[in-house]
């Protein structure tokens, strides 16, 4: 994957993301199929934080996947979303003390979160309201001008990342 990523042409990159994802599908499935054919037997009990943490890597790589696809097409909207979905499963592995794939997986997903983001510049638009005179200062106080700024932050695409408002 990282060696069709890097020195690769697009179609090998793009057929290497497919296989991976779906090693990483298979590892997310294979969860729900172990936990069905052990049941609640001694050892299914037993080895269900394991499976727990494997699923939750077969995610967490999907999405790892899914992102760096997302940004190579410029589709900033999902690269973002599938970023967030990431940071969060990494943080229910960090909360798992169980190993499985030891060094593998915690290496693969640092290193999908050690490459630079090429997200453009997000654009940001202000608005003042009708500035108005705060009353009540004393006499011979400077007079503070008071008014609501607001704006948006939007993506180059025009689609919305956040709206922000603040009285000055």
């Amino acid at each position: 994957f990282w060696a069709a990523h890097t020195a690769g042409s697009h179609q090998d990159w793009l057929a290497a993301a497919d296989r991976l994802q779906a090693f990483f599908t298979e590892m997310t499935d294979s969860v729900a199929d172990l936990r069905a054919d052990l049941g609640d037997t001694d050892f299914g009990c037993e080895i269900r934080p394991w499976l727990a943490k494997l699923g939750c890597y077969g995610r967490a790589g999907n999405l790892a996947v899914s992102m760096m696809l997302a940004e190579r097409a410029g589709d900033w909207p999902v690269a973002a979303a599938d970023l967030k979905a990431l940071e969060a499963e990494r943080s229910r592995l960090a909360a798992m003390p169980e190993q499985v794939a030891s060094g593998v997986m915690d290496t693969f997903l640092a290193e999908v979160l050690s490459q630079g983001r090429s997200c453009p510049a997000a654009i940001l638009t202000l608005t003042c309201s009708s500035p108005v005179t705060r009353l009540g200062d004393p006499p011979g106080y400077p007079a503070r001008v008071m008014t609501t700024v607001t704006g948006t932050i939007t993506n180059n695409d025009e689609s919305s990342l956040s709206q922000v408002a603040m009285s000055l």
